[in-house]
């Protein structure tokens, strides 16, 4: 139900002609996928809601502090306690023997909320700009 929220949610974004968070959404949502976290856990809405906060800002992410960047994504999840269910997904993306979490955080068994939504924004950006 979740990942066709999250397709259809994309889809409004073409028809309203914002192409790029159509495709930034996209992508959060195939990397999510390839690190294990899937659609069905929780934390996937709020961890989505938080990459696209954080690969939107204009500012370098190091600028950007948790307590900025954790609230808001509270704020736009129907979710009581965000950061948990955000740290649950992670963990059980992290226990995927199939997730490409090692190439993405090799030196981390497992990164802070902040630490992987930032990482996870980098690649969202990075990819958005390599599609131009």
């Amino acid at each position: 139900m979740r990942e066709t929220m999250l397709f259809s949610q994309a889809g409004r974004a073409v028809r309203g002609g914002d192409r790029r968070a159509a495709d930034a959404h996209r992508i959060i949502g195939e990397l999510l996928l390839r690190l294990g976290i899937g659609p069905h856990l929780v934390g996937f809405e709020p961890l989505c809601e938080g990459v696209r906060f954080a690969a939107e800002q204009d500012r370098i992410l190091g600028a950007a502090s948790p307590a900025e960047v954790l609230p808001a994504i509270e704020d736009l999840c129907d979710v009581v306690s965000g950061e948990h269910a955000m740290r649950d997904a992670i963990g059980v993306g992290f226990l995927n023997p199939d997730g490409i979490h090692t190439e993405i955080f090799p030196f981390s068994d497992r990164p802070s909320n902040f630490e992987f939504i930032c990482t996870v924004a980098e690649l969202v950006r990075d990819r958005i700009a390599s599609d131009k």
